[in-house]
């Protein structure tokens, strides 16, 4: 028999298989590119990696620093002098009892708001308190409804009784703002600023448009003697209907004679002023703003701290914000007594539940009524002892 492997070794044509030394350039090039994207990959998701946890970890340190709206606060709450009032989250009618602002990740804080009861106790507290001698508003724009303005200027009048001087000072003020900012003492804009005076609009959208080019047909149940119930309008018309108009515009007078009214009156302005300067858009600067006595001056930051630096006497202005002051209101009168309420709890928490009881209250309500007997308000954010405790210490901290 003879093998025919051996015939054709021994006779054929074909090239041996290649090994990886006899391998072409071309295909040295193709293993090293793949294997050099595969590891530029693996170091650019290892990098990516690192900066996800890095900015998560970030992330989650800012919202627990920001939990604590004391944590950081580089001030001295008694020597804290000036109330300084920002007014930069959304205002709603009532705040809870806790603390006032809330936290979000990394210092984002789409749920930020305070209540206007809040504020407003934020005022009495300070017309009544000695360490307080006046108060700065750095209100740019005030997020607010028309109908708590007056209520936020009646707390300023507050202060005012009260001897508290008020300055007003922005880098920007819209209409909101100059609203707010006209029931100071004195009112002061950056030299670089501008402030907003172009009256009051209403505007909608209406979709019947939009509808008839998708083919949507849309059914309203509306009953024959509603004719200024609008909110359906901009399902069926598309531009408001006379009545509509006839009681947004009755609206807008109204709120817009309210502001006039306070701001000629406050800034010793005659009767119309404001409708002049907003129909013929005549602020449209910082000068422009003093010229026409909305404002008293044009100030640097340095230059305000110079001023209030003298309406105090040559001290120093320490400025404290609205909700570290409400905080610091909140234990600073009774934080001894508290302190040691609290280390009585804890010894107490080892004796027997019949030992703990006092006038017939079990333990845990003994404690919250003590609580509440010592501090005159709820304390649900710091029911947790060690919270409260912890608190305490930093606050301590910053008083030495």
């Amino acid at each position: 028999m003879i093998f025919t492997v051996v015939g054709v070794q021994g006779t054929s044509n074909r090239r041996p298989w290649p090994t990886f030394g006899a391998m072409s350039s071309f295909g040295k090039n193709i293993l090293s590119s793949a294997i050099g994207s595969t590891l530029g990959l693996l170091v650019a998701g290892t990098v990516l990696i690192f900066i996800f946890v890095g900015v998560l970890v970030g992330g989650l340190v800012g919202a627990l620093a920001d939990a604590d709206p004391m944590a950081g606060a580089d001030i001295d709450l008694e020597e804290a002098n000036i109330l300084k009032v920002t007014l930069n989250a959304p205002i709603v009618e009532r705040g809870g009892n806790d603390v006032p602002f809330s936290f979000g990740l990394g210092g984002l804080e789409p749920n930020m708001q305070v209540g206007l009861n809040q504020i407003l106790d934020a005022f009495e507290r300070a017309a009544e308190d000695d360490q307080i001698e006046g108060v700065l508003l750095n209100v740019a724009d005030v997020s607010v409804q028309p109908a708590m303005m007056e209520d936020l200027r009646a707390g300023l009048e507050i202060l005012q009784d009260s001897n508290k001087f008020i300055v007003a000072w922005s880098e920007s003020m819209s209409q909101r703002a100059l609203h707010f900012n006209s029931a100071a003492d004195e009112v002061y804009l950056h030299p670089q600023g501008g402030m907003t005076l172009n009256g009051l609009r209403s505007q909608s959208m209406f979709y019947p448009g939009m509808f008839e080019k998708l083919g949507i047909d849309v059914t309203v149940v509306r009953g024959p003697d509603n004719t200024y119930k609008s909110a359906v309008e901009p399902f069926l018309r598309k531009d408001f209907s006379a009545a509509n108009r006839e009681q947004l515009t009755a609206l807008l007078e109204g709120f817009w004679l309210d502001m006039s009214t306070d701001v000629e009156t406050a800034r010793n302005l005659e009767e119309g002023t404001l409708d002049d300067l907003a129909n013929r858009l005549a602020i449209r600067g910082p000068q422009d703003a003093v010229d026409a006595g909305l404002v008293d001056g044009l100030l640097y930051e340095d230059e305000l701290m110079s001023l209030l630096e003298e309406k105090l006497d040559g001290d120093e202005p320490e400025l404290i914000s609205l909700s570290e002051y409400t905080l610091a209101e909140r234990f600073l009168g009774g934080v001894e007594a508290l302190t040691a309420a609290l280390e009585e709890m804890e010894e107490e928490e080892d004796e027997d539940e019949d030992e703990n009881t006092v006038a017939g209250l079990p333990p845990e309500e003994y404690k919250i009524e003590e609580i509440d007997k010592l501090r005159e308000e709820r304390m649900d954010l710091y029911e947790d002892k060690e919270k409260i405790l912890q608190f305490i210490n930093d606050l301590e901290v910053q008083r030495k």
